[in-house]
């Protein structure tokens, strides 16, 4: 009876989990369909129910029908696995399961309502959709994007996006999925990370940086302790006040850091979640302080250096033997399989 029990409350807990899942993405569809509408944005979904009428209206159910005569089939499954399968489809299969399973049809409907608009590649579009730059097609057919977005959010995929200025931030925002990756050619970085945050995004899975951020010198970092931040990759350049404010990212994984200069990296192993760092064209003046961070951080598992300037294999066999931190010296290679570069990985720990 307790077995029973306890499968019975696990049960109903995941299904509570997908119920959430599907009254926030009907919450953000309302929301993008009033902006068109410029309606007032609403944070609960009771908001946008309609009063009951007096007389039921007659309906007619839609459901699928299981037809288990026929034995069993891909369209069998429950919708809830069917929905989990296609999210792991690459693009160049995606069309071709669509038009095997009827089930799918209705993306590729939406896949070519958008293609259509734009010439758009496939890997473009599937499993993570690039947004256009250019809004001209966006502007002319919202509602495209609109059905797509939404598909892409039943899914659990993810917008990929180039955010310029933050007049495009405004205009896309309503239409993003929770999870996103960003190129940022602004340098009003934290400004675009509550723009993003009020959009309801959640995750930036990767952001590249153009530049150092301009607003990098304020001491309000509250914004970024509130949207998970997994990888960041930015030229170090003049970042230095940037990288002070690292440590207050959530969940921040990874960083690539290009061209690496000056001794000062003390905040940078301060990340109280970071796992992995890659210096491309790191500057040699930059290693001993470097292998000090290494040595202090704990939960760091990987550090690769890459580029043209890179320390020695001595150079860097030395370090590892005076710091004394319990790290490996790895050989990267590149995708002609040829070293181009230095890789520390950390030993497993005793207490392991």
């Amino acid at each position: 009876m307790a077995l029973n029990c306890c499968a019975l409350l696990s049960s109903l807990q995941a299904r509570n989990s997908e119920l959430e899942l599907l009254l926030a993405n009907a919450l953000a569809d309302i929301n993008t369909l009033r902006k068109l509408l410029h309606a007032t944005p609403i944070t609960k979904t009771q908001d946008a129910v309609l009063p009951t009428p007096t007389t039921a209206p007659l309906r007619q159910s839609y459901g699928r029908k299981l037809n288990l005569a026929s034995g069993v089939s891909l369209e069998s499954l429950p919708e809830v696995i069917l929905d989990r399968i296609v999210s792991f489809v690459d693009p160049d299969s995606i069309f071709r399961l669509c038009h095997a399973v009827p089930y799918y049809k209705y993306i590729s409907k939406a896949m070519y309502d958008i293609a259509s608009e734009d010439a758009l590649e496939m890997n473009s579009l599937w499993p993570t959709f690039e947004f256009p730059m250019n809004l001209r097609s966006f502007r002319k057919n919202p509602l495209h994007f609109f059905n797509y977005t939404r598909i892409l959010k039943r899914h659990g995929l993810s917008i990929s996006l180039g955010v310029q200025d933050l007049e495009y931030l405004n205009e896309v925002g309503p239409y993003l999925t929770p999870t996103v990756s960003v190129s940022c050619y602004t340098k009003s970085l934290l400004h675009v990370f509550t723009l993003l945050k009020s959009s309801g995004v959640k995750c930036v899975d990767f952001l590249h940086l153009m530049g150092a951020p301009r607003d990098a010198t304020t001491t309000d970092w509250g914004i970024l302790t509130k949207l998970q931040i997994n990888v960041i990759d930015f030229e170090m350049g003049d970042s230095a006040l940037f990288m002070s404010g690292l440590k207050n990212i959530f969940g921040l994984n990874a960083l690539h850091i290009d061209r690496a200069s000056g001794t000062d990296f003390e905040t940078l192993f301060d990340c109280s979640s970071l796992r992995s760092i890659q210096f491309n064209h790191l500057s040699l003046e930059s290693l001993p302080s470097i292998m000090q961070g290494i040595k202090k951080s704990i939960t760091l598992e990987w550090v690769e250096f890459i580029g043209n300037n890179i320390p020695t294999r001595n150079a860097m066999r030395e370090g590892i033997i005076r710091s004394n931190c319990g790290w490996e010296l790895l050989t990267c290679l590149n995708d002609l399989n040829k070293p181009n570069g230095w890789a520390l990985k950390r030993k497993v720990r005793s207490n392991e």
